[in-house]
């Protein structure tokens, strides 16, 4: 029984371990400098040291000068950039001379401080304690997330939101502790969470609203200035904080009928597949070749990409699309029966419908932005908290059914309402498999040829294009010339894009030459309409460019 309560406790040690690890490695490991960091940069007045920074991997060095407010998107990433700024002006530091690093520094130990805290609420209580050190050790340690420690990006704020309010509100509902800690953390993780990013202001009290018949029971008044804040912040984040116009979110089609609703419906089944990769393409090493995150040594591999990697485009969507159907299935168990406010099972249903509402709202995000190119980053939470749902239910599922086998009669109900929601769970991925094998998912881009008019002797183009049921044929129509591409390995000398699960990950290229018989078959305009359309081994088709081709005169 020692054993067991001090084992949480130790996994989240270890967790920490990996994390310092990463953050302390000297040259700096983080990500280069992307729109988004920035503006972050702009808030706070950093400029890099050098003149001309190394684009390969992050900015080590800042200058700290005065902020440009045009350029600014404020946000809790720049709350944590000034403390420490602050902190370094007070210690006498010369702020021409900001390290990166002291701010993955403060990021480590907010972690820090948030994960023993909750250890010390989770141990009297072995179960919970044991699965937040997973959490911690596997997927807050991991370099999927612990990379955006050392950069000026808004994940950390994001992540560590996500991660402070779910854990706070399963405190709060089985710790005999004293809660005021876990209810100020709750508070705070909310604020921050609405504050990290625009698009996913209202994703805070949309889980405030959700944890409420847990919190409500515990204390009343704490519970509604819980959702206060969280409407309250989420509604001036997405609507009332100044931004530069390229920082804002657009607003949403205020008339959402059946076309809307299949629209969004085919955009997320094309976007859900590309959204399995958990780094972003970005140097994540100091130095002057660039060093990506699947290509960093033992001490920044990741083991969730990993694993993400080695799962088919098409499972991932499954497991996905699991969760998303679990959720009003353990929203209506919990109420019905399990009486939320109570007991460690009330606290797993509470994670459980949390974790599969921070999906569905990162997919959402996703669809709206609509690029897949980018859809594994605005995914990123999605991506975070169904795995973590996923590792939640590996290590429930033996404990569960050693307690059905030992007690069968106790149990019944639970194997009835479990077996129930295999079965809906089940006929819901059915259809939708079926379903998506009558759409066009096919992802894709062209880059050559460039944006420059080309000449009338010879074009190529070329690009790539992937469909999670494989891609059978890509064709390519100029004018009114139209043949078939090369697709698959060699078929290009491009960069191969990062989308692992797919069929033709590794052969994604396509191409094909134009030569001045094919260009006259085209037309005589100077511009002409490129159409480069993607068929399925499913059998639909895709079209993924549709811009128009300047010729030379």
């Amino acid at each position: 029984m020692l054993l067991r309560q001090w084992a949480g406790l130790a996994l989240v040690v270890l967790g920490l371990l990996r994390a310092a690890i990463l953050v302390a490695h000297d040259p700096l490991a983080g990500y280069a400098e992307s729109p988004d960091m920035l503006r972050t940069a702009a808030c706070l007045g950093l400029s890099p040291a050098s003149p001309t920074p190394d684009p390969a991997g992050p900015v080590a060095r800042y200058t700290a000068g005065k902020p440009v407010k045009e350029k600014c998107d404020p946000g809790s990433e720049v709350v944590i950039g000034a403390a420490v700024i602050a902190a370094a002006q007070v210690a006498g530091v010369d702020t021409s001379g900001i390290r990166l690093q002291w701010i993955g520094w403060a990021k480590l130990a907010i972690l820090a401080a948030t994960a023993l805290a909750f250890a010390w609420y989770f141990h009297h209580h072995p179960a919970a304690s044991i699965a937040h050190g997973l959490v911690v050790l596997l997927v807050m340690a991991d370099p999927a997330v612990t990379l955006w420690f050392n950069t000026l990006a808004a994940e950390f704020s994001l992540l560590w939101g996500l991660y402070a309010m779910i854990v706070a509100a399963c405190a709060v509902v089985i710790s005999e502790r004293n809660s005021l800690l876990a209810w100020l953390v709750l508070l705070d993780a909310l604020a921050a969470l609405a504050f990290a990013r625009q698009e996913l202001a209202l994703l805070a009290p949309l889980l405030a609203l959700g944890a409420l018949p847990w919190l409500w029971p515990r204390s009343q008044h704490l519970a509604v200035v819980a959702f206060g804040v969280a409407l309250v912040t989420g509604l001036v984040s997405y609507d009332l904080v100044p931004r530069p116009a390229e920082a804002r979110v657009g607003a949403a089609n205020a008339r959402i009928g059946v076309k809307e609703a299949r629209a969004f419906a085919d955009s997320a089944a094309r976007l859900l597949p590309a959204t399995q990769s958990l780094a972003p393409r970005l140097g994540a090493l100091e130095g002057t070749k660039r060093v990506e995150a699947a290509d960093l040594p033992w001490w920044g591999r990741s083991t969730l990409a990993a694993v993400a990697a080695r799962i088919p485009s098409r499972t991932f969507a499954m497991l996905s699309l699991a969760i998303y159907c679990l959720v009003p299935l353990v929203a209506l168990v919990a109420i019905a029966v399990a009486q939320p406010s109570r007991t460690d099972h009330g606290a797993a249903l509470l994670a459980a419908i949390l974790l599969g509402g921070t999906a569905m709202y990162a997919l959402a995000v996703t669809v709206v932005h609509g690029d897949a190119a980018g859809a594994a980053r605005h995914y990123l939470p999605g991506a975070l908290a169904t795995l973590t749902a996923l590792l939640g239910l590996v290590v429930a599922l033996p404990s569960l059914l050693w307690r059905w086998w030992q007690a069968p009669k106790k149990g019944a109900l639970e194997m009835v309402m479990a077996l129930g929601a295999v079965g809906i769970v089940g006929c819901v991925e059915f259809l939708t498999l079926g379903w998506a094998e009558t759409r066009p998912l096919a992802i894709g881009a062209v880059d050559k040829p460039p944006a420059t008019p080309a000449v009338r002797s010879g074009v190529q183009v070329g690009g790539w294009a992937l469909d999670p049921f494989g891609v059978e044929e890509v064709r390519v129509r100029l004018g009114a010339f139209e043949g078939a591409a090369k697709h698959g390995a060699g078929a290009d000398t491009g960069d191969e894009p990062r989308f692992p699960g797919y069929p033709d990950a590794g052969g994604a290229r396509f191409a094909l030459d134009l030569g001045a018989e094919d260009i006259a078959k085209a037309g005589a305009q100077t511009k002409l309409p490129l159409r480069i359309t993607v068929k399925s081994r499913a059998g639909p088709s895709t079209e993924i460019v549709s811009r128009e081709l300047e010729l030379a005169p």
